[in-house]
This record gives structure tokens, sequence and C-alpha cells, in this order.
């Protein structure tokens, strides 16, 4: 299992050092991100759930 997790840190990190080319969801999403309303991501596997939020996530993350 921690080889899994270790395997699965490195290869976000990898991903997040790559350049991505911005998609008309990356806008949308922006103005529902501020608010306080529960927000659910949904997708099939691996088709970048996770890394779009770690994406936001520098930008969204100032409460506390």
């Amino acid at each position: 299992m921690r080889e899994v997790i270790l395997r699965q840190k490195q290869e976000k990190e990898q991903i997040l050092k790559t350049a991505f080319v911005p998609r008309e969801v990356s806008k949308n999403i922006e103005k529902y991100i501020q608010s306080d309303i529960i927000k659910v991501v949904t997708g099939i596997r691996r088709c970048g759930k996770s890394v779009k939020r770690s994406l936001q996530k520098p930008r969204t993350m100032t409460k506390s």
C-alpha cells in the first residue's frame, strides 16, 4: 500500500510540472469555486479530477 501511495505522489508531482492547456471548463469552474456551497466533481477514472483540484488549490485555500 505504501508503495502505491508513493508512486501516486510521484506521478502527481510529475503531472503538475508539465504545462497544461487551459480548458473551457476551467473558466466556468472559477466562478463556482469561490462559493461556500459543497462541490462534487465526477468523472471516469484517471480523467484529471484530482489534478484539476490540485491546480485550483493554491488560489482557493484562503479560508482557515
